[in-house]
């Protein structure tokens, strides 16, 4: 089984699905992924699995939540495309949990 690192950050579109409790009451302001980091694995032939933890910002910079992110993943057969599945799990900074929320992936190579 291989296991590479990822790195997670970027815009999110699934960052509105994500947040709620305490977080959602800034979802007013601009909201973006922060740091984050994680790993993937191999399955089988064409399917991998990944996890990634990723903070939330606030427009000002400053981390407000946290999302866990487990996905599963299949490759497409030319290996142009891959579909993946799973839930993010929304933390406050503190560590309570706030939401559980299906989340879906679908990337294309460049």
């Amino acid at each position: 089984m291989t296991t590479e690192s990822l790195q997670a950050g970027g815009p999110s579109e699934d960052l509105p699905v994500l947040l709620s409790g305490r977080c959602q009451e800034r979802k007013e302001e601009s909201l973006t992924p922060g740091p984050g980091t994680g790993t993937w694995s191999m399955t089988s032939s064409n399917q991998f699995q990944y996890t990634f933890t990723e903070e939330i910002l606030d427009s000002q910079g400053t981390p407000i939540c946290y999302v866990d992110v487990q996905q599963q993943a299949t490759l497409s057969a030319d290996g142009s495309t891959y579909t993946a599945f799973g839930q993010g799990m929304v933390y406050a900074m503190d560590g309570s949990a706030l939401a559980v929320n299906p989340t879906t992936t679908q990337a294309t190579r460049a």
